[in-house]
């Protein structure tokens, strides 16, 4: 099933190349890398920084500067104890982690003296995280080839589109796995990196299923009505103790699933729809950039290409795996 190529879409990735920066900067963290180990790793992330380049994903600059050392970085995830709120809708927090860790602390000290439950914050607190501006650092270089493909692709992907989050945390995660497969099979020839990316696929696949299970339950308890507030904490409280046990995660509450579902309410059909199609690796990237940049829209179109090949459904080859 073609993918149509137009001169809009076309120019909306062109508009901005970071190649020659980038490729100069690269060289240079190269020819100072202090160890041989360095030096592998830079030669990798080159390699990978070209392949993407070949690509047309020319936009991005993420871990192109080499820095000794950097200040880390962190999110916080706020969402109220609000459940007369279908959505519960969380707030979005960046800083550095000194900052982030103390903002933390202020919300827990307000939920320590909240007096009923919308009152009440839980957060969820990420810390050293990666973003588009993300420099390269000796801390990055120790990272596994495929945890260093996963993150420097996940990045550079952002720069390219500009879709709602909801919509393009899972495209970035998609759009690493089908990348560094075809990197790995086709440009390092590494078959053992290829069969560690289909375990990590299958993780997420999984993942994502829990997660939004667990979600859309929590959602129909908040809203549900004639029950008692102590009866809907009993139930609360079963479903987090399963989702935490089935993920080996304590420390799961309502701020950890609203921030995870930006990254696996959409990632089955936006991995799943480009391998039933059967779309080289140009089409998948089209067909990524023309979203709409209207999360509705963007969702029902998702929805539709997902109907159309069928991706809720496994397929041969999928069945054949699981039985295996």
């Amino acid at each position: 099933m073609p993918i149509i190529h137009s001169v809009q879409q076309q120019t909306v990735l062109q508009e901005r190349d970071s190649t020659v920066i980038c490729q100069e900067q690269l060289e240079k963290a190269y020819l100072t890398a202090d160890t041989s180990e360095k030096k592998d790793k830079i030669a990798f992330v080159r390699e990978l920084d070209s392949f993407l380049r070949d690509l047309n994903l020319v936009k991005g600059s993420a871990f192109c500067n080499y820095q000794k050392k950097s200040v880390k970085k962190a999110e916080l995830t706020v969402t109220k104890r609000d459940h007369q709120n279908k959505q519960n809708p969380s707030q979005f927090y960046y800083g550095t982690e000194e900052e982030m860790q103390k903002k933390n602390k202020e919300f827990i000290e307000k939920t320590k003296k909240a007096k009923n439950p919308p009152e009440i914050y839980e957060t969820y607190l990420r810390t050293n995280i990666q973003s588009p501006d993300s420099p390269l650092t000796p801390e990055f270089l120790q990272y596994s080839y495929n945890t260093i493909a996963d993150l420097f692709i996940h990045e550079r992907i952002h720069d390219e589109f500009n879709l709602p989050l909801e919509i393009e945390e899972a495209l970035c995660d998609a759009a690493a796995y089908h990348l560094a497969r075809d990197f790995f099979q086709n440009r390092m020839y590494r078959n053992d990196l290829v069969d560690d990316i289909e375990v990590r696929v299958q993780g997420q696949l999984q993942k994502a299923k829990i997660i939004i299970e667990t979600y859309e339950t929590l959602q129909e308890l908040y809203l549900k009505k004639n029950i008692t507030a102590e009866d809907r904490e009993k139930l609360r409280t079963k479903y987090f103790s399963e989702i935490r046990q089935k993920l080996s995660n304590p420390q799961i509450n309502d701020a950890w699933l609203n921030r995870e579902m930006y990254y696996h309410k959409y990632f089955h059909e936006l991995y799943l729809v480009p391998l039933r199609m059967e779309l080289s690796l140009k089409d998948m990237l089209w067909w990524y950039g023309s979203l709409p940049t209207s999360l509705e829209a963007a969702e029902e179109e998702i929805e539709d290409w997902c109907k159309t090949v069928k991706c809720k459904e496994e397929s041969k080859e999928e069945k054949q795996k699981s039985k295996e």
